[in-house]
């Protein structure tokens, strides 16, 4: 069954800018010779937006100071792990 649907001209660009980035994620991961993608590829992914990144790294420092440091934090299963 194919559907004739019509997209307004913006919606189809932000679903290609989405679909571009996801694409760059999982190759950047490859690359690392990593399955997941971590806060490293999206680092890299912005490197060229240098105003962006620095966001982003401003929030994965707050988000990393939050989590408790001590022997095993962090290790568990099902835990999100942030680069």
């Amino acid at each position: 069954l194919k559907l004739k649907l019509a997209y307004p001209k913006p919606y189809l660009a932000d679903a290609n800018v989405v679909e571009n980035a996801a694409i760059d994620l999982e190759s950047f991961s490859r690359h690392a010779g990593r399955t997941t993608i971590t806060t490293d590829d999206v680092l890299l992914m912005t490197r060229k937006n240098e105003a962006l990144q620095g966001i982003l790294r401003d929030f994965v420092e707050k988000e990393q100071a939050k989590v408790p440091k001590g022997k095993g934090a962090g290790k568990g299963k099902g835990k999100a792990r942030g680069n």
